[in-house]
């Protein structure tokens, strides 16, 4: 338990999601902006793919199915990398005393 104030935390990581459709044979996707290494989550028609077992993300920019894509499957990732500042909180503790 927090002393004084109570503790009010905010999600300062604005989530991102890109979808894409595939043409047949697809493995290889470049994700726009980039996603942090061990944080995205990829989906392959709705379904959430698990990593390391149906793909691999290891670079910050690239993702690779270990099947290939079907055509017109539709894959999508979503990662938070994008920090939202906007939502932390000013404290308005004086902290110089």
């Amino acid at each position: 338990m927090a002393i004084g104030r109570p503790i009010s935390l905010t999600d300062n990581v604005a989530s991102k999601r890109i979808s894409v459709n595939t043409t047949a044979g697809q493995t290889a996707f470049t994700v726009p902006g980039g996603y942090r290494i061990n944080a995205i989550n990829v989906f392959r028609n709705g379904v959430r793919l698990s990593g390391s077992v149906d793909f691999t993300a290891t670079d910050g920019v690239t993702v690779n199915l270990v099947d290939p894509a079907g055509n017109n499957d539709n894959v999508s990732f979503k990662h938070g990398s994008v920090t939202n500042t906007s939502l932390i909180k000013k404290s308005s503790v004086d902290f110089s005393k």
